[in-house]
């Protein structure tokens, strides 16, 4: 292979900014405050502050010395480090997750462009809950509208690769980056100052330690983990540019701190607004699609210029933090194209571009017209999203601490983490002791966690539908037997809240019960847990248990309504 010539990053803070970049993506922002109010406020973050000092910095100054000291790629750095093993597999399995999360990453990347633009031309103005709900299934479900903003956001990403590490990556991170926490600072401003905003800051930061439990702590140690962006070779490839003057525990530390903060003030964001309107929000794309352009409309409905600005700076806040995280892993897979095939790195980037293209198209049709397609019982979408999240990268990350701790030698990461003893790192044996024995322990727990929690859903899912079945076949006339079909099936609300049911579906005036149900039943039939014809036989029992006609096609209309509205059920880890 011909030696090729390692770009570096130009200055200290491009080196901070570009890092925290990678880490800081929708995750932050969808998934960090709804962890945090319904895991005990202050309480779950104080755990998740020390699942990062504790877990994420130990690995991701580990790989931080990886990539610096091999000087390559993801793939080749464990192969120059561990010269004729299988470690190799570690880099690659990196390079491969990085590709499979851009491709449907940046399908949802390319929802905050359509959002700018329905916000930028005041599109949200006089809606309703109902109608927001009906405009993102018709537009997620569209076979041409996402694949447009994919596109878009591809090319975004494309351009700002293709200008090279310090030119693309590190001048637009010292753009955005600034850029972002302004936005952020202005929206939490306006936030917290809105009418009844205290009882959002209070569900946010008010400690409850009667809700800490082991679940608590799993589920802080893995968000902790996939807000870090670790396992998935972006901090590594970042770190193969730094410089060895770079000090990478005072990096590691400070992109942990401005990680932390920018999903603390997305909490602040988000809570104070929903609750002075009333709403409780949920996560992931309904929360960011769904609710909270509702909430913006309700909370300055009476200065409308303020809920249009609000509007678009939230959006345009999105689409730069996935961007940041685009970019990352971009460049994840054009540096390893580029160095192991001795491509051009225009050519590496427009490979790169195209694939993902190719691989987004199919994971956008899969929320659409090509949901009847799925592998495994999934859809391309959540497919992709189960194998990085669920397998790929905790494993590539159990394999990094596994290979810092125990094989790489300690000469050398001595050498890397005080930058040949210039530097006087304290904490260095713990470093080592995390890495060798909390870290790998930590990570199995988060994987079989994770795994485990899969298992039980399908169960518990199949065990709710074998006791609706009963239920079937009991309520066969009266409303007393009715009445507990409802009951049960409203019981089995695993996802959607029932506020936001009961606003969306109140198309049965008086029988709002029967909605929830309606909608409920078609909800858990989202899942495929027995195949698309189990749904159309259960359709029918639910058209028979209601004796009354007018109820009966009431009852049809929700369910028919509901149908187009699966895409909820998207899961929110990585972004």
């Amino acid at each position: 292979m011909a030696k090729i010539d390692r770009a570096n990053f130009g200055s200290k803070l491009g080196v901070i900014l570009a890092s925290a970049g990678s880490a800081v993506g929708l995750g932050n922002i969808w998934r960090f405050p709804y962890e945090t109010g319904n895991h005990g406020g202050a309480a779950f973050i104080l755990i998740y502050l020390g699942c990062i000092f504790l877990l994420g910095l130990p690995i991701m100054i580990a790989e931080f010395l990886i990539g610096r000291r091999s000087r390559a790629n993801t793939a080749r750095a464990y192969q120059t480090l561990a010269p004729g093993t299988h470690w190799r597999w570690v880099g690659r399995m990196g390079v491969l997750a990085g590709f499979l999360i851009l491709s449907y990453y940046a399908v949802v990347a390319g929802w905050t462009l359509e959002y700018i633009f329905e916000a930028a031309t005041n599109g949200f103005a006089g809606k309703n809950s109902g109608e927001f709900i009906s405009s993102f299934q018709q537009f997620s479900s569209s076979p041409w509208r996402p694949v447009v903003w994919l596109v878009a956001f591809l090319l975004i990403t494309h351009f700002i690769i293709v200008k090279g590490v310090e030119k693309g990556i590190e001048k637009s991170s010292k753009i955005m980056m600034p850029t972002l926490f302004i936005i952020i600072l202005i929206l939490v401003v306006c936030s917290v100052t809105l009418p009844g905003a205290g009882a959002g800051i209070e569900f946010l930061l008010k400690p409850d330690f009667s809700k800490v439990d082991g679940n608590v702590f799993l589920s802080a140690m893995g968000q902790a983990f996939f807000s870090l962006s670790l396992g998935m070779g972006c901090l590594c490839t970042y770190a193969s540019y730094f410089s060895k003057e770079t000090n990478l525990t005072k990096t590691a530390f400070s992109v942990g701190i401005i990680d932390t903060f920018v999903a603390i003030l997305a909490g602040f964001i988000i809570f104070p607004a929903a609750f002075s309107v009333g709403i409780q929000p949920d996560s992931g794309p309904s929360l960011i699609f769904i609710t909270l352009p509702n909430v913006f409309q309700q909370a300055f409905s009476g200065v409308p210029v303020l809920a249009y600005i609000f509007s678009v700076m939230f959006y345009a806040l999105l689409a730069m933090a996935a961007l940041t995280s685009t970019i990352s892993l971009h460049e994840v897979v054009t540096a390893y194209l580029h160095e192991e095939f001795n491509l051009s790195r225009g050519k590496a980037a427009r490979l790169v571009t195209g694939g993902c293209v190719f691989l987004g198209i199919f994971c956008s049709l899969s929320l659409g017209v090509m949901k009847g397609f799925t592998v495994f019982g999934l859809g391309m979408f959540d497919l992709f999203d189960f194998v990085t999240a669920k397998i790929m990268l905790p494993l590539g990350g159990l394999c990094i601490s596994l290979f810092t701790g125990w094989y790489l030698d300690k000469k050398i990461v001595w050498s890397e983490i005080t930058n040949d003893g210039s530097l006087k790192i304290p904490v260095y044996k713990l470093i080592i002791f995390i890495l060798k024995y909390m870290a790998p322990i930590a990570i199995s727990l988060i994987f079989i966690n994770e795994l485990e929690l899969v298992t039980a859903n399908k169960i518990r899912l199949r065990n709710q539908v074998c006791r609706a079945d009963r239920v079937f076949a009991d309520a066969q006339v009266g409303d007393g037997k009715s009445a507990r079909f409802f009951g049960v099936v409203d019981e089995i609300s695993l996802r959607i809240p029932r506020r936001r049911v009961a606003d969306n579906f109140d198309v049965v005036l008086g029988r709002r019960d029967a909605a929830v149900a309606a909608q409920t039943v078609e909800q858990r039939f989202q899942f495929r847990i027995r195949g698309q014809g189990v749904f159309r036989q259960r359709e029918r029992k639910v058209s028979h248990v209601i004796i009354n006609a007018d109820r009966k096609a009431r009852l049809r209309f929700c369910l028919a309504q509901f149908s187009k509205y699966r895409k909820d059920a998207l899961r929110p880890e990585l972004f």
